[in-house]
């Protein structure tokens, strides 16, 4: 199971690498066509329901988005995400190792741990600005964000305690041989 888990994490990097290279490349054609008035192929500006709108269209794909702030921070997100991937990747390649109990994979999982309290962090001021913005509390992805950054956080804090007191005995023993 643990290597399902292992090579479901390299492949959602991958894939979400590419999908995220792609994402920002085309957005960031449209931005450009759109703010320095270039005349892009395949980009398209056109307004819906009174907003400007870009739209990359290419042989069977077809990315749009309105001009929001918003549009900025989603662009944002799918390179950590890419990264979050990254760090997932690495989190499972630790319990396939040989041995678990060294400082590299302590470290993994420690990186791991506080990218997701990042990611904790920012979905709470996100509620929390959403909330105060629209006046009253509504459940969305950053609550769901929360919920789920915020369980595996705890699991992954378990798993590097586990570790850590695994690398004390581990040494502790050594030195009593």
């Amino acid at each position: 199971m643990k290597y399902i888990l292992y090579w479901f994490s390299k492949i959602f990097f991958y894939c979400f690498t590419i999908w995220s290279i792609f994402f920002v490349i085309c957005c960031s054609l449209g931005f450009f066509e759109f703010y320095l008035g270039w005349d892009i192929p395949f980009v398209e500006i056109s307004m819906l329901k009174g907003k400007e709108m870009i739209s990359v269209v290419a042989p069977d794909i077809e990315i749009s988005m309105i001009f929001q702030p918003r549009a900025i921070i989603m662009i944002a997100i799918f390179p950590f995400f890419s990264f979050y991937f990254y760090l997932m990747h690495r989190f499972f390649k630790v319990f396939i190792a040989d041995s678990l109990f060294h400082e590299k994979a302590i470290r993994d999982l420690c990186r791991f741990f506080y990218l997701n309290l990042a990611a904790l962090l920012i979905a709470f001021i996100a509620a929390i600005a959403s909330t105060i913005s629209r006046g009253y509390f509504k459940i969305e992805e950053s609550v769901m964000f929360i919920i789920i950054h915020g369980f595996v956080s705890i699991i992954s804090y378990l798993y590097i305690d586990m570790a850590k007191k695994g690398a004390d005995l581990k040494q502790e023993n050594d030195l009593t041989i």
